[in-house]
């Protein structure tokens, strides 16, 4: 197949034939610059001519406007991936300072006109603070279906000692009388090795979303009479990874880690 002519050579051609037709006497048109080579003699027409320079003109356009979207869109991943940044040290910083609340029961709202306000009011769909924090951050980071796998870092405390978690999240429910800890249900999937072999084993938990901005954490109570309690924080800024913790619920003692990622979407 013939390659299609470039741009430029068609831009050059264009020029000889122009010149070609302004050095005839009289700047004669009706005869083709190929003459003698088989050519159709209306290729350097003027209807010719201008159809071909506004087919370039509106190339070379497309092509201006193709750069300056590429340009576009390199500046907002760029500008996307310094409000990650930024939203990850506010992160950071708050969890350093003294909210001056109990944190336990409220939120602090921040801004140019800090209060604390209770925790219960979070999410609720109602702008409570002057600012608007309590309703800034109310994502679902966990819906119904999505589907979690992680690697376990340590585990000092239950039996089967697993070195891979995977969560899949059956519902995701909003109580409307409590919508700051939405209801979880899920299936946990441990994969482990013991005495040369592995083998795969599942619970099914149930559990709550905390929407405290900026640290949401997804709990799952003890599944078992061990007492063994599993929570996942959301830094707020990174919606597809949690930081995992396995916990003895009575004591809240930190017995195991893990970081965990969604893969249903990727």
């Amino acid at each position: 197949a013939t390659r299609p002519m470039s741009r430029t050579m068609r831009t050059v051609l264009l020029l000889l034939c122009v010149a070609a037709a302004q050095a005839r006497p009289g700047g004669d048109w009706a005869h083709g610059h190929g003459h003698g080579h088989g050519q159709d003699s209306d290729t350097c027409s003027p209807s010719d001519i201008q159809v071909e320079t506004q087919k370039l003109r509106l190339e070379a356009l497309q092509e201006d406007f193709k750069d300056f979207r590429n340009k576009v869109t390199a500046r907002t991943a760029r500008g996307k991936e310094v409000d990650v940044k930024i939203k990850d040290m506010k992160t950071r910083l708050g969890f350093l300072e003294d909210s001056g609340c109990d944190d336990e029961f409220e939120f602090q709202c921040g801004g140019e006109s800090p209060q604390c306000l209770s925790r219960l009011l979070i999410c609720d769909a109602r702008v409570d603070c002057p600012n608007g924090a309590d309703e800034s951050e109310c994502d679902v980071f966990t819906p119904s279906g999505s589907v979690w796998q992680g690697n376990v870092i340590y585990d000092h405390c239950t039996k089967r000692q697993p070195e891979h978690i995977r969560m899949t999240i059956e519902n995701y429910r909003v109580i409307d009388y409590l919508r700051s800890f939405p209801e979880v249900m899920a299936t946990l999937e441990f994969d482990s090795h013991h005495h040369n072999y592995d083998y795969t084993s599942s619970l099914e938990v149930h559990g709550v979303m905390d929407l405290k901005p900026g640290e949401h954490l997804l709990y799952l109570a003890p599944p078992e009479d061990d007492g063994i309690a599993i929570g996942c924080i959301f830094d707020g800024t990174h919606p597809d990874h949690c930081h995992g913790k396995i916990m003895r619920e009575r004591t809240r003692e930190v017995c195991g880690e893990f970081f965990m990622e969604r893969i249903d979407r990727h």
